[in-house]
């Protein structure tokens, strides 16, 4: 039995790194990436340090977009190169009209589910943040 328990003990220690608690070796090793902590030999590509210097970037991870969007793939609502490919930013009152539709929600444009409202939000950081989105064209 106590050898059960001691072969137990071994196959646990190896599994879980067995370092005793020891975290220097734990920080040497970790392969999590992360925006801060990107993975080493990579360096972030210019559309994406664009994307994250604009203004509207701050405001969308203050807000629950993400729960719904995302940058390169549908998720619950369409990604943001879905809408920036559908909307022309060039055209008089996009931005104020999809920021108007922010926060007020609302379903029909993109299927039958619904955005949720923002009605916290101002119009001028909704129209920062349909800004932000758009950019990627």
């Amino acid at each position: 039995m106590k050898s059960l328990i001691g072969i137990v003990s071994i196959l646990a220690l190896t599994a879980c790194g067995g370092n005793g608690g020891n975290d220097k070796s734990a920080a040497s090793t970790d392969t999590t990436a992360s925006p801060a902590n990107p993975p080493a030999g990579s360096m972030p590509s210019a559309a994406a340090t664009e994307h994250t210097a604009h203004p509207g970037y701050a405001l969308m991870q203050s807000q629950d977009c993400k729960t719904c969007h995302a940058v390169d793939k549908q998720v619950t609502g369409p990604s943001f190169q879905m809408i920036a490919a559908h909307y022309d930013s060039t055209q008089a009152g996009v931005v104020e009209r999809l920021a108007k539709k922010v926060i007020t929600g609302g379903s029909g444009n993109w299927g039958t589910t619904p955005m949720t409202a923002h009605a916290g939000l101002s119009e001028q950081d909704a129209e920062e943040l349909v800004r932000y989105i758009l950019s990627y064209k």
